[in-house]
């Protein structure tokens, strides 16, 4: 059994166990999706057309 270091990043949904080499990597993936979320949140509340949530939200999926 290989031993790896982990960092636990946790919300109110729950918790996750990151190997510490992919920490930084998951943090900044982490960063968009707060921030999409919150854009997504912003546009609803704010009564914005489906074509511009659906904008937002495309910002979300990971790029290859």
């Amino acid at each position: 059994m290989r031993k790896t270091a982990l960092n636990r990043i946790a919300d109110e949904d729950g918790v996750v166990c990151v190997p510490a080499d992919a920490l930084s990597a998951t943090i900044e993936k982490l960063q968009v999706i707060f921030e999409v979320e919150e854009a997504m949140d912003n546009a609803i509340q704010g009564g914005a057309p489906v074509d511009e949530i659906k904008a937002i939200i495309a910002r979300k999926k990971p790029k290859k």
